[in-house]
């Protein structure tokens, strides 16, 4: 947590977060699990008078309903109920004030995904050979940003056509498909690439001076959600290019 953040915190509060995040390290859970956990928390006890943290079924409710009602996603409101029940059961060992709570459907929403041609038009507008070795591959083997950053040459299986992608999400590792117009392009970046940096796929190439931590943030928009251009000027995510992984022929 920020310093800037702790000093706003009451002790009694900070402590609080201190033994969620241990228990959540204790479990396994991944910072991307723990960030939003500890921040639904705080958030929670922030705006409560009391400074008893076992929390009553009123107040939990009260804070629901609030969330529905100033538009923020059922997702949003389903994850911040689960912290909350998280904390109660494992770190205050509480009766979890969430039980008889319901919880809101999850919305369906159809996602956005581009066209062939304008996934063409993308990948063409691309000038750096770095940038451009991730973007094929989040169409070709449907990695993520990340995975596809923290990828490594001994990864890349030219002869049995597979990538082997290293603790994805959930800490979990899988192979995806490695096509030929992949491992072409991946090979035309590795003549760029400043045998000094190292041999991961963010590595520094000669025409670009940014940092290798650098390369996921491109495919990133304002706040944290990944985002770029299309050619037809149509904002999308990372999310747009793997779902159409099916489409490129391995020739």
């Amino acid at each position: 947590m920020h310093a800037k953040t702790r000093a706003t915190l009451p002790d009694w509060l900070w402590e609080l977060l201190q033994r969620l995040d241990d228990e959540l390290v204790l479990r396994g859970c991944v910072r991307q699990t723990r960030s939003p956990y500890s921040a639904h928390v705080r958030r929670f006890y922030a705006g409560r008078p009391r400074t008893d943290p076992v929390a009553k079924d009123g107040e939990v409710r009260s804070w629901m309903l609030d969330m529905l009602r100033s538009g923020l996603s059922h997702s949003y409101a389903n994850q911040a109920l689960s912290a909350l029940g998280f904390l109660h059961r494992h770190v205050l060992n509480a009766p979890a004030p969430v039980a008889d709570i319901p919880r809101p459907k999850r919305e369906k929403r159809l996602p956005k995904i581009l066209s062939e041609p304008e996934v063409r038009r993308f990948l063409d507008e691309l000038g750096s050979p770095k940038h451009r070795a991730i973007a094929f591959i989040l169409y070709s083997a449907g990695l993520r940003v990340g995975e596809a950053a923290r990828l490594q040459v001994e990864d890349v299986d030219s002869q049995r056509g597979q990538i082997h992608v290293r603790q994805g999400k959930g800490g979990k590792d899988r192979y995806a498909i490695l096509s030929s117009v992949v491992l072409a392009v991946l090979r035309e970046y590795a003549a760029w690439i400043d045998p000094c940096i190292g041999s991961s796929l963010a590595a520094t190439d000669r025409t670009d001076t940014s940092p290798p931590e650098a390369s996921k943030g491109r495919f990133r928009g304002p706040g944290r959600e990944p985002a770029f251009r299309s050619g037809s000027h149509r904002k999308c995510c990372d999310t747009a290019l793997r779902p159409t992984s099916w489409r490129v022929e391995r020739t």
